[in-house]
């Protein structure tokens, strides 16, 4: 199933790097392409703001924003910081987009191989296992630049780490890191 799923994920993306596949709104989505979905340009802006702006103006933005959430428009509103430092630190932008979309690759591909490691031990049979690995939505977020797969790994490492460390201390500075 790891095989067949994570083959499955290449073949997803190197079909999208030709013929690229339309989002929601209608707009293309490819490893060769900058993402223009409504969201990304929020955590664009936030990278922006959150590593050019003073830590302490950023701290009190969040603080204004949550003595009256939603009240009142702020100015500084940002993302948390994963998705605006991986889009820093690929220097992703228009002529650099692949090395972020291979990030995704290799990052959807890893949570493949940990929830099949996990569903195997939980006694799922072959047949089972090979649906999970081949499931469109996770597909869909190894091209698409958005929040959830670093989300969705860091879920992974907090279940998997609380569900199997039984109370070691390694294990609970693994989760408390995730979480």
């Amino acid at each position: 199933p790891f095989l067949i799923g994570s083959g499955f994920r290449i073949a997803v993306f190197l079909y999208a790097l030709i013929f690229p596949i339309l989002n929601e709104a209608g707009q293309p989505v490819s490893g060769l392409i900058v993402q223009q979905g409504i969201d990304f340009s929020f955590y664009v802006d936030s990278a922006e703001k959150l590593f050019s702006a003073p830590l302490s103006q950023i701290a009190e933005k969040f603080v204004a924003f949550y003595k009256a959430p939603f009240s009142r428009h702020i100015e500084i509103l940002i993302a948390a910081p994963i998705v605006p430092a991986l889009i820093l630190g690929f220097d992703y932008q228009q002529g650099n987009t692949l090395p972020l979309a291979l990030f995704y690759l290799g990052l959807g591909i890893a949570l493949l191989a940990l929830w099949l490691f996990w569903l195997r031990r939980m006694g799922l049979s072959q047949p089972m296992l090979l649906l999970f690995a081949i499931l469109p939505n996770p597909l869909w977020f190894t091209l698409n630049i958005s929040s959830d797969p670093p989300f969705a790994g860091l879920v992974a490492i907090f279940y998997l780490a609380y569900f199997s460390g039984k109370g070691e201390a390694r294990f609970w500075a693994l989760w408390g890191t995730a979480l």
